[in-house]
């Protein structure tokens, strides 16, 4: 469901907490890419063509990188 506020939220919006630009990477880019964006930032999100496609967070690279052995 998508919510849209239409007057001006007490708590405020994820407008007022966002960042802007967020950090972007497109899906063929490597996950040592996404690691290091990912070291000032929680998530990346993932874009094609200026469409979004997902998110990647700090949890999906460390389980990545634990599967592969590689920590």
């Amino acid at each position: 469901t998508l919510l849209i506020a239409t007057e001006k939220q007490p708590g405020g919006t994820v407008a007022d907490v966002m960042r802007d630009p967020a950090p972007v990477l497109s899906k063929s880019a490597s996950v040592d890419e996404a690691a290091k964006l990912l070291h000032d930032d929680r998530a990346v999100m993932i874009a094609e063509d200026g469409k979004f496609l997902g998110v990647v967070t700090r949890v999906d690279v460390l389980n990545h990188l634990y599967l592969k052995g590689r920590i």
